[in-house]
């Protein structure tokens, strides 16, 4: 484990070279957290610790985020293999997180505490980004900061809010951070973050944050709306061994599925379906909150055969399966509700093949909103995936106004 990171010059040099591949969608979004506000200081009552005022300082463009590796103390790879288990029958889910929630901090310093807490406002929530974390400031504190008592409580967190698939999904992503560390020293799995958004309550709004690069989950409780999104999730490398031999494919569900629905359609219907405009990246990422083109493109689902129809569900689960069965549920009915479907499009552009560089598809409907793209590669040579989910309502538990 690289725990001396040179972080910076190699990287943002590999990556200034392939921008028209992997950098515009990041571009707009490290210029829109430069543009971030404060917020007012609130006293939190369960800390009694003042939140920072707004978002990091530092969050500007490439190679201006600041990663305090001199704090890591935990080598968080080496933990990944460990069993995680959460009981309490009987309890909501907002009710489980906030209680694991308020049981992590109080394994926290008060300067961690004081580091990871922050106001819910919309300049906040909006501090995430699927960059490098030396290239765009994040909130909170690195994972390899915590303690090892520190970062126990926290994946009990983390679990209980995305469920088991979900929590494997972050682990994959975790580990292929590792293998982006053996060719440049600027990866590794040390280097994701979490933070805490609001008051941790039962009578109170928060959101909980955890990412770095290629993974940005926003999961917010106790809101009116079930909030799971914003969720980037996306890989480089496709796939890879791991020390033990094991081969693990990050994004092997999601790409199988939602290709698998677009190799369904039929001459026609691809026609149909084809977006004019090209695309290097989702659309809708980072610092584009509520940014949804104002017209739906592509064709409707409801004009699919029953087979198509549901190839397209299994396509949306793939995304909405990272989260926890209780908020899953939800979900899924909001999005299969009869008049919902009615209006839900499916879409591509550039290719219909995973391998080409500039492949495109996207779901769209009154709430759902997911997006693969497909990148040239960075680090190594392959392609790799950036893919976006937001609910049009409920992105931050509808908190703010994403429309």
């Amino acid at each position: 484990m690289k725990k001396n990171i040179l972080l910076g010059f190699v990287l943002a040099t590999s990556i200034a070279t392939a921008l028209t591949g992997c950098g515009t969608e990041e571009e707009s979004q490290t210029s829109s957290v430069n543009e971030q506000a404060e917020s007012t200081e609130t006293e939190s009552a369960e800390s009694a610790t003042k939140m920072p005022d707004g978002p990091p300082s530092g969050g500007g463009g490439m190679g201006s985020a600041t990663v305090d590796t001199e704090s890591i103390v935990t080598d968080v790879a080496a933990t990944l293999d460990e069993e995680v288990s959460v009981s309490a029958e009987g309890a909501s889910v907002d009710e489980q997180a906030t209680k694991l929630a308020q049981a992590f901090l109080a394994t926290l310093s008060d300067e961690q505490v004081e580091t990871i807490q922050y106001d819910l406002t919309a300049e906040n929530a909006a501090v995430w980004s699927n960059f490098p974390v030396n290239m765009v400031q994040r909130n909170g504190i690195l994972l390899g900061s915590l303690s090892e008592e520190s970062l126990k409580a926290a994946k009990a967190l983390f679990y209980t809010a995305l469920g088991e698939e979900g929590y494997e999904q972050l682990v994959m992503n975790l580990e292929a951070e590792e293998e982006l560390g053996e060719s440049d020293s600027g990866y590794d799995a040390d280097l994701y973050y979490v933070s805490l958004l609001g008051e941790v309550s039962d009578s109170s709004t928060w959101i909980l944050q955890v990412g770095g690069h290629h993974y940005a989950n926003n999961f917010t409780f106790n809101a009116e709306q079930t909030g799971a999104t914003p969720f980037f999730v996306g890989t480089e490398p496709q796939s890879f061994e791991t020390a033990d031999g094991e081969t693990v494919e990050p994004m092997a569900v999601h790409k199988s599925a939602i290709y698998t629905m677009l190799d369904s359609l039929s001459e026609d219907q691809l026609a149909e379906a084809e977006i004019t405009d090209k695309f290097d990246d989702v659309l809708v990422g980072p610092g584009n909150d509520g940014n949804f083109p104002a017209e739906s493109e592509g064709t409707l689902v409801s004009s699919l055969s029953e087979e198509q129809q549901e190839l397209v569900k299994e396509a949306i689960e793939a995304w909405v399966s990272d989260v926890n069965e209780e908020d899953r549920e939800a979900l899924l009915e909001a999005y299969y509700a009869e008049d919902a479907w009615a209006e839900t499009y499916i879409a591509w552009s550039g290719s219909t093949s995973s391998e080409d560089q500039g492949s495109y598809i996207r779901i769209d409907g009154p709430r759902v909103w997911i997006e693969f793209a497909v990148q040239g590669g960075i680090v190594f040579d392959d392609v790799h995936f950036h893919t976006i989910w937001r609910d049009k309502l409920a992105d931050y538990g509808g908190e703010f106004s994403s429309q």
